[in-house]
């Protein structure tokens, strides 16, 4: 955006001498093209900027214990919210505290969210132990 500010700027500076009829350095449509060139130069720094954060960032992280599940390594992570965890999970342990990489999926009617897990970041040893029930 800058760039073209100043380029904008020397192109307005290097135009000929101001015109003998109408007394202006530029017309109207040397203008409206710089403007149009501005315009679309920032519309260009946004629609990258979005994609760039929207799509460039689709691995999560989570953290949380490592369960046994009806179908197998479930993460309870730090909001209380259960993921059955698929996809690379050879090295995750159960009633091991994980940090792991990975994608979210999206959650069908009734069942437990999945993760699926792209890598284990971190290993932070057992759990802690839950208080009992009474």
């Amino acid at each position: 955006m800058v760039a073209t500010v100043v380029l904008c700027a020397a192109a307005l500076t290097a135009t000929p001498a101001a015109n003998a009829q109408t007394g202006t350095i530029v017309s109207k449509s040397e203008v409206a093209g710089i403007l149009i060139a501005i315009v679309a130069t920032g519309a260009a720094i946004v629609i990258v900027t979005y994609v760039v954060i929207h799509h460039g960032y689709t691995s999560h992280n989570i953290t949380g214990c490592v369960e046994s599940g009806a179908g197998g390594l479930v993460l309870e992570n730090q909001g209380d919210q259960p993921y059955a965890l698929v996809g690379a999970v050879t090295d995750v342990k159960q009633g091991e505290r994980v940090h792991v990489s990975g994608k979210k999926e999206k959650k069908t009617a009734g069942a437990t969210r999945q993760f699926q897990v792209d890598k284990l970041s971190k290993d932070y040893g057992a759990c802690p132990m839950k208080p009992a029930v009474q």
